[in-house]
Order: C-alpha cells, then sequence, then structure tokens
C-alpha cells in the first residue's frame, strides 16, 4: 500500500507512506480486497491460499472483470469543490469500467407486439431503447432528461414510446453535454448518454 498527501488545491498530490497509527485501519480493507481479487478466479484462489502475494497486473485484471460482472462496486472519496481524487476517479472509470459493448445486459423493456423482452445489449441495428437516468433544470431552456441509449439510434423528430408511462413522446432536440456546454446533435447511438429537451411525460427511471 502506498499513500498521497494533496499539495494545493488544484489536486496536485505527493507519494508519501502511509502514517503509522493508521496501518492497522488499512489493513483489514486491503486484506478484503484481495480476498475479492482471489474470488474472482480459480488460480488466483489457490496462489491467495499458498500464501504468494498477487502481481499488480493480477489485481487490476481481477478488479476489472469483478466490476464489469457487478460483483464490486468501486467506492471513492474526492473533493470535487478542491478537485481532490478527480483524476484517481477518472482514472478508475477508465481502467475498471466496462464500455457499452462490454456492460452486462439486461432486460429493459417488452416488445408489446411479440410479447418478446427487449435485452439492452448495445446493438445499433436493434429498434430504439433508452434510460433516462437523471433529469435536470435549465433556467433559460427548461427541462432536460438524460438518457443512455441502450440499443438502436435516437434522432431528434423521432415519436418513442415511454414503456413504464405507456405513452407516446415526440422528440424535439437531443444533445449532449460537456461540462457547462450543451452541443446539439441529431443521433445519439446505443451506448451514448445525451439529453432530451422539454419532455412532456418522461421522468427520471422511464424507460
Amino acid at each position: 500500500m502506498g499513500g498521497r498527501k494533496f499539495t494545493d488545491d488544484l489536486g496536485s498530490y505527493t507519494e508519501r507512506d502511509i502514517p503509522e497509527d493508521l496501518t492497522p485501519e488499512l489493513e483489514p480493507c486491503r486484506e478484503q480486497l484481495m480476498e475479492a481479487v482471489a474470488e474472482s478466479d480459480e488460480v488466483l484462489m489457490d496462489k491467495y491460499f499458498s500464501g504468494e502475494e498477487f502481481t499488480y497486473e493480477e489485481i487490476s485484471m481481477a478488479l476489472r472483470r469483478s466490476v464489469i460482472k457487478c460483483d464490486i462496486v468501486p467506492v471513492q472519496i474526492g473533493s470535487g469543490v478542491n478537485c481532490q481524487g478527480v483524476n484517481s476517479f477518472l482514472q478508475t472509470c477508465e481502467k475498471y469500467f466496462p464500455s457499452a459493448d462490454k456492460a452486462e445486459v439486461m432486460k429493459i423493456a417488452t416488445n408489446l407486439e411479440t410479447g418478446e423482452e427487449v435485452i439492452g445489449d448495445f446493438d445499433w441495428n436493434k429498434p430504439v431503447s433508452a434510460y433516462v437516468f437523471k433529469t435536470i433544470m435549465d433556467p433559460f431552456v427548461g427541462k432536460y432528461s438524460l438518457v443512455k441509449v441502450r440499443t438502436g439510434v435516437l434522432c431528434a423528430g423521432d415519436t418513442v414510446y415511454n414503456a413504464t408511462k405507456e405513452v407516446e413522446e415526440k422528440l424535439s432536440k437531443i444533445y449532449v453535454m460537456r461540462g457547462k456546454n450543451v452541443i446539439e446533435v441529431q443521433k445519439l447511438y446505443a451506448g451514448d448518454i445525451g439529453a432530451i429537451g422539454k419532455l412532456a411525460s418522461t421522468r427520471t427511471g422511464d424507460t
């Protein structure tokens, strides 16, 4: 284990040893992490019970596999105000979280015509489906529904069916958000995260 000490309000830090008085609290946490790594693979389990240390690469690969399978949920701390831990958080997302094509698939709706389950496997060729995970209000524009497109291609001007509310909604404009900038686009593809403006009936949690 290693420690880091933040040196300013811009997120800069220096590597340092962990203070001795904190080691007794952190050792059990590290042991739990190593147990989780061992449980991800039989070879690693044998290595763990043999008393061998895992390599950095073995730990990283095991954590990524477990995160993709939702067996492990990473938890990090930081301060957005002081930019502390932000880089570490983004590196964790890049390193351990799955891209859309490797994420666990899930049932997201039922086809009303065939009765078949719609599986959100991020296939562009399937009919469009999307999940509203957040709603925000803009003082000038109004409501934005933030969505993750699970299948198909979401196009501005489309009429879509809200399976949760059992109503149709006409899409006006769709956007991608980058920091404070809201950029209008014509399409969002499966795996994309974007925003839809001024939906009347749709709320957070709807599909």
